[in-house]
Order: structure tokens, then sequence, then C-alpha cells
């Protein structure tokens, strides 16, 4: 039996769905979504990230997106704040692999909906 490192394709995969995201609101002439105005009638976008320079992890409603120089920046929201600062929307950065695909849907049905 060989082991299979899936690594390369969820990587790869996080980044299509980065540019499809950015492709998205650069067609609409979208630069900016906050993505918890009416939440009640669209789904969430959630990323689960690493916390400072600790192996610590947490989940974050993504409340606000923004597309900048061609680079996907987000404010998250915890149970007690949202950050004040954009913060990249990266793998190599802070954002765990395979958690953006709800962040996608979110941009999505609203701008299906609003542009």
């Amino acid at each position: 039996m060989e082991y299979i490192n899936f690594v390369k394709r969820k990587v790869q995969l996080h980044h299509e769905i980065e540019n499809a995201i950015k492709e998205m609101m650069m067609e609409k002439g979208v630069t900016e979504i906050d993505l918890l105005k009416d939440e009640e009638s669209f789904d969430a976008g959630w990323l689960i990230r690493s916390i400072g320079d600790t192996n610590a992890l947490e989940e974050v409603l993504v409340a606000n997106i923004k597309v900048e120089n061609n680079t996907l920046y987000y404010k998250g929201k915890t149970t007690c704040e949202t950050d004040e600062d954009w913060q990249l929307i990266d793998v190599i950065d802070n954002v765990l692999l395979g958690s953006i695909d709800t962040v996608y849907d979110a941009v999505f049905q609203r701008i299906k909906s609003n542009f």
C-alpha cells in the first residue's frame, strides 16, 4: 500500500476557489462585500485559521471580503470581536487548507442576488 499525500491537491483546490472568488467579484465590478448584511437570507462563510504564531486554531465567520490588486482579503468575526485589519486569505499565511469553500458559496449567493 502506498501513502497518498493530499496536501498538494488541497493547496491547488484552495487557490482555485480563491481565484474563482476574485474573478467573480472583478467580473461584476465588486471590490468589497459585507457578508453579514442580510445574513438571515444567505449562507455564511467560515474559515479556520491559526492564531498568531501559536498552533492554536479558531473558526471565524467571514464578515467582509475584498479584492485589492488581485489579492483577496477578509475580516473575520469571532464570538468576541471582528478583526480591525484586513487579513490575507492565504494558506501560506494563516488560513487552514480546505476551509474556503463556504466563503465561495456566500460570495456567489450575494453576487447572484445583488449584482
